[in-house]
């Protein structure tokens, strides 16, 4: 169980940073345009 959390501690975090990455990606791009 412990290991089972630990690995969702460290998936979690790149979850998070990718999709916040493709949410700041297309507003980027409309400002460019």
């Amino acid at each position: 169980m412990l290991i089972h959390w630990c690995r969702m501690h460290v998936f979690l975090p790149q979850v998070l940073i990718l999709s916040f990455i493709s949410f700041l990606i297309p507003k980027h791009r409309q400002s460019i345009h």
